[in-house]
């Protein structure tokens, strides 16, 4: 089992659970589970056209970027833990 840890800025579309715990194998897969969970708000904030992740948002594995592992092909495994935030912009 994965846990999926999410930011206080997105509790309004994972219906304010700020973590969840999944049966995933990949990266590709949790987002996929995610999708289904939360529906058409969490698809509309956070995938693209594609269901791909937009560009705008950060996945941790174990605290490290899941860019410089292998993105949504990462493996999981059992107690690991997945963290998705958004970057912050602004001026």
């Amino acid at each position: 089992m994965v846990t999926i840890i999410f930011p206080s800025i997105l509790l309004s579309i994972t219906r304010q659970e700020k973590s969840v715990i999944l049966s995933a194998t990949t990266v590709r897969d949790a987002f996929t589970q995610l999708s289904s969970r939360y529906g058409e708000p969490f698809k509309r904030k956070l995938l693209d056209n594609s269901g791909q992740p937009k560009r705008f948002l950060n996945i941790y594995l174990n605290g490290k970027n899941i860019s410089f592992i292998n993105n949504l092909e990462s493996q999981l495994q059992e107690g690991d833990e997945l963290t998705i935030l958004p970057s912050v912009t602004g001026g």
